[in-house]
């Protein structure tokens, strides 16, 4: 059997090692001498000892991959200008990558992309690189109060990998942690194979390279970058309206044929990101070590940065950017004496090629030149071997150098970024962007070695770089300290109530570097003692819960409201939610310190007494924002006052969130977007109140609040006992009625309170032998909104934004879920869930939502007072509101934003109630209507008889059908199964509500039902609820 197949095959292993002969042979023929070890890893020494024995000719470095000839610099232009069919860039690439085992693109996509796609908005492109350089330190290494170690090498890169995404590819693919991670794993498995590839004989090279482990972890990448590409290019291939400027979108415009070619998008984004990434990582690691190593930089370097910065109001361009003329200086020092490679123009040789020398270089090698003997030329450098990182600086101030010498130039002198035809297209790009990211890494951090962390005296030496073959990179296991400037923030939030502090809490529980600042010393007064149930469900999600069950406050396990002569009405949370479901009526001092304290002992910088007094803003690019927002722009740092210290100060964030309280800072001062409902212009007249009785003594509702309208429809009054001992007692009342009464009867503020208490019977019978033993407090004003809650890095968060009449005690349910929006909408936006124009689109949205809900529940509740006997809450054969309770209560009980089931089913009904409740229409009207109906009736509902019916209809009888409708549609069992529920999504994204995972997620049916089990038990809800956690 072995002397068959000898036989067989021996003709063709003959055949092949005739071949491999020849091939060797024609690779080995020619006449330029050699220098150096091929087994020798760092070829430097070889270059140098080929320079000084062959200053004015050719010489070959040894090497295992490609031969590689150095030629004489004056040669240079030769080979900088050769044409491209006989001295070949693209191939060179190909080549040195061994393109062939790691399936590299044989096109000039991805170059011509560079030079025509990404440098042709370099002003716009700079505005979004600017964002993501912030998002991207953000996410990377956010908060460091302390000395942190960090590993520099493997941070750069994940730094990089993350900024440079997005001019690849938008968002949110972009930012998606899988895709970052395949990339640079995917870079990592071409570079492993094209090494092993380089140190194995060429001849063997096609019987090894298939059976590699990382060719085969290399397509497993690759085929796992398709499926995660392939959503997005499907999405952008029937996109039509504002298209990015990405690679995608430049291979679709400008290669129709290949627009659909999944594999080709696939393989530019890999390689794309491999080009990019770590030569930019490197030089950032570079800079760094730099600047470790001369620590006297530092402060320089960061003062042109906040002078710059101050003089482009924050708004880095492309010329503000060429103005940190030390920054570029120090950059491209460091590059000189640390490039990405000893040798630079180098070019595959295609067909043999003579050089103005008369020697001659064979087909089949690389030509290059020496560019570290360049960089270490002491006739070009002054003292060349030693670091002067305002070398290029001093160059530049020298008549006729002013544009010369820069970070992304190129000459003779300066081949760092090759030369000639072929000099790296998107150098200007990459400046801009490694700029850009050293400005966000020095505004934010202070930076040490460790060995100055371990001895003060010591001196940071620069780790010795690492060189393979041609190729340089910075040493990866330097470790670094770096620790958080004190003047800068990830968070800065204004105001220290409920919304305020619940913002800061879920922030800083994420880790997010938060500052909480209020201007009043706690313990302060506030109005708004009375609780929603859904308020447990929020504390519960920052463990506040067991701190509000535990302080003695009086339990709330429903509400009582009497709005004409009909017996009250009552929301019963225990009934609704089970047992626990209680709220609270609360001391509002007491529980808002509570919330402050926990904000603090959850990890944020919390400080009362601290006012701040004026927010600066700088204009931003790139987002499309409120038209009439347009010219605001981003806040970027806060004024702030200490009154009992007298100190003064600012602070600069990357977030704002205003929880200023009625006061509104932004919303009034800056945005000036609030507006006053005029139908809600109401004035309230509170106090406390000793010895009074409670409503449901002897029943599960004693202690409960109690609502109840005034007589003439003017207002209502609200009791509400709280743990202190004492009864909090108001009247709100129509604005215009309470001026007119005083008018009439020369009352005084007083007068009319105790005269409207007297005359509120449900009330005044439990005041029998009470007494008022505070001063009277009243506020104005009390429901207003605004046209947006969010803008660019900012949200704004409870009544700073809007409130409503506090007849259904909705304050602080919309404080604690507005402040839950605007941090997992913050998250969201660094987390890379979505862009920041998402996310303040999301917040805005539900923030504006929450309000809406309560807006009509309250509006009906007034009108049904208002109009006292008239059916605006019932129908004309019911004798209580209970009907209509049931029907409000996923909204004035909070669970329409804690519970999925109740959020679109329920409340689009709700909605619709309390929109035809205010469609007039006299009985009579409705008599004559529902004759009609009747005799249709007897015709037994056909579709013809219905259809008979609309049409024998006036326009202002279908309106009255329309209101009997819209009161009798609870009674409907189809339209109340709460099975056939949707989900409440906005903008196509639903909350993510996980510890440390805090965001948004985009909407998947599935998803979001495999969820519902582990938040429902993360946040307490019943089982049988089948609920989850809507914000």
């Amino acid at each position: 059997m072995v002397n068959e197949v000898g036989i067989v095959y021996w003709p063709y292993v003959a055949a092949l090692a005739v071949i491999l002969m020849v091939a060797h042979r024609a690779r080995g023929q020619h006449t330029i001498p050699a220098v150096g070890d091929a087994n020798d890893s760092n070829l430097l020494e070889a270059l140098k000892e080929g320079s000084q024995r062959y200053p004015e000719s050719c010489f070959q470095i040894a090497t295992k991959d490609i031969p590689t000839v150095i030629v004489p610099l004056k040669c240079l232009s030769t080979i900088a200008y050769a044409p491209e069919e006989k001295l070949s860039l693209g191939r060179e690439v190909y080549e040195r990558l061994m393109g062939r085992y790691t399936k590299m693109v044989k096109s000039d996509h991805l170059a011509e992309f560079v030079r025509a796609g990404l440098m042709k908005n370099a002003g716009k492109s700079v505005a979004l690189l600017q964002g993501e350089a912030e998002r991207a330190v953000s996410s990377q290494i956010g908060h460091c109060p302390d000395w942190k170690s960090v590993a520099l090498f493997p941070t750069m890169i994940k730094l990089v990998s993350l900024h440079i995404s997005r001019s690849f590819i938008q968002s949110p693919l972009s930012r998606n942690q899988e895709w970052i991670d395949l990339t640079l794993d995917y870079a990592i498995s071409t570079v492993t194979v094209a090494g092993k590839m380089s140190n194995t004989h060429w001849t063997l090279r096609p019987f090894r390279g298939p059976f590699l482990l990382e060719t085969a972890e290399m397509s497993r990448q690759f085929k796992r970058a398709t499926e995660l590409l392939r959503p997005t290019l499907e999405a952008r291939l029937q996109q039509r309206d504002e298209l990015p400027n990405d690679l995608m979108q430049w291979i679709i415009s400008n290669y129709p044929d290949q627009k659909d070619d999944l594999t080709l998008h696939s393989r530019l984004q890999l390689e794309a990101v491999q080009a990019a990434t770590y030569n930019l990582a490197f030089q950032l690691v570079h800079f760094f070590y730099d600047l470790l190593a001369h620590p006297e930089y530092l402060q320089p370097l960061r003062e042109e940065i906040m002078s710059v910065s101050k003089s482009c109001n924050g708004h880095w361009t492309p010329a503000a950017l060429s103005n940190l003329r030390k920054c570029d200086s120090f950059l491209k020092e460091s590059q000189r004496l640390n490039p990405i490679g000893i040798v630079s123009v180098s070019r595959f040789v295609l067909s043999p090629f003579r050089l103005p020398d008369g020697s001659t270089v064979p087909a089949g090698v690389s030509v290059s030149a020496p560019s570290m003997m360049v960089n270490l030329d002491d006739s070009l450098w002054t003292d060349a071997t030693s670091f002067d990182g305002y070398r290029f600086e001093k160059l530049r101030t020298i008549k006729g150098n002013e544009q010369k010498f820069q970070y992304a130039s190129t000459s003779a002198s300066e081949l760092n970024w090759g030369y000639g035809t072929h000099a790296c297209p998107g150098r200007h790009y990459a400046s801009n962007q490694i700029k850009l990211m050293i400005v966000s890494l020095l505004s934010r951090y202070e930076f040490q070695s460790d060995h100055e962390q371990k001895d003060k005296k010591a001196i940071f030496e620069r780790p010795p770089n690492v060189v393979d073959g041609v190729r340089i990179m910075p040493n990866p296991q330097a470790m670094v300290m770096v620790r958080s400037l004190g003047n800068f923030k990830q968070v800065l939030v204004v105001g220290g109530g409920p919304a305020g502090s619940y913002a800061a809490a879920a922030l800083a529980r994420e880790g997010v570097d938060t500052v909480l600042l209020e201007a009043d010393v706690f313990p302060r007064y506030h109005i708004g003692e009375s609780m929603l149930p859904s308020i447990r469900h929020f504390l519960r999600f920052i463990d506040l819960d067991s701190k509000f069950d535990s302080y003695g406050f009086v339990n709330k396990n429903g509400a009582a409201f009497k709005l004409n002569s009909k017996p009250e009405a009552y929301t019963d949370f225990i009934a609704a939610g089970g047992p626990g479901s209680h709220a609270w009526n609360v001391v509002r001092s007491e529980a808002d310190h509570i919330m402050f304290k926990h904000a603090g002992e959850n990890g944020a910088q919390v400080f009362d007494g601290v006012k701040v007094n004026s927010i600066e803003f700088e204009q931003i690019d790139g987002l499309t924002v409120d038209p009439s927002l347009a010219e605001l722009g981003r806040p970027v740092s806060a004024t702030w006052s200490c009154k009992a210290t007298g100190e003064k100060g600012s602070i600069t964030f990357e977030y704002l969130i205003d929880a200023t309280g009625r006061a509104g800072l932004v919303s009034t001062k800056y945005m000036k977007n609030r507006r006053y409902n005029q139908g809600l212009k109401n004035v309230a007249s509170w106090g406390y109140w000793s010895n009074a009785g409670s409503y449901g003594v002897g029943t599960p509702r004693e202690g409960d609040p109690y609502f109840e309208a005034i007589e003439d429809g003017s207002g209502w009054v609200w009791l509400i006992p709280l743990h202190n001992g004492t009864t909090s007692i108001g009247v709100v009342m129509n604005q215009a009625a309470a001026t007119a009464k005083k008018r009439e009867t020369g009352a005084t503020t007083k007068d009319l309170y105790l005269d409207t208490i007297k005359n509120t019977p449900g009330v005044w019978q439990l005041l029998d032998k009470a007494e008022l033993q505070s001063d009277l407090k009243s506020a104005s004003d009390w429901s207003y909104n605004a046209s947006s809650y969010a803008s660019p890095y900012l949200r704004i968060v409870g009544d700073a934004g809007c409130f409503i009449d506090p007849f259904f005690s909705s304050g602080v349910h919309l404080a604690l879920a507005s402040g839950l929006s605007a941090a997992l909408t913050i998250r969201a936006a660094q987390r890379g869930d979505c862009d920041e124009q998402a996310a303040v689109s999301w917040h805005s949205k539900k923030v504006a939502e929450g309000y809406t809900r309560f807006l009509l529940v309250v509006m009906s509740a007034l009108k049904q007072i208002s109009d006292r006997e008239k059916p605006v809450l019932t129908d004309f054969d019911e004798d209580s509101f209970n009907r209509a309770f049931d029907f409000f209560r996923p909204i004035i009980q909070g669970t329409a934003d804690v519970d999925k089931n109740l959020t679109q089913a329920e409340i689009a009904q709700t909605i619709e109630f309390c929109v035809q409740a205010f469609q007039t229409a006299s009985s009579e009207e409705q008599d004559a209507v529902m004759m009609k109906v009747a005799a249709m009736n007897s015709q037994n509902g056909t579709e013809g008889a219905l259809k008979e019916l609309h049409a024998s209809l006036s326009a202002d009888e279908r309106r009255t059908l329309t209101t009997i409708q819209a009161r009798q549609i609870i009674r409907s069992e189809d339209q109340m199964n709460i099975d056939n529920f949707t989900i409440d999504v906005i903008d196509g994204m639903v909350p993510r509500l996980e510890r440390s995972s805090l965001g948004l997620a985009r909407f998947v049916p599935k998803a979001q039902t495999s969820r519902e089990d582990g938040l429902r038990a993360t946040l307490g809800l019943p089982e049988k609820q089948k609920s989850i956690f809507s914000y």
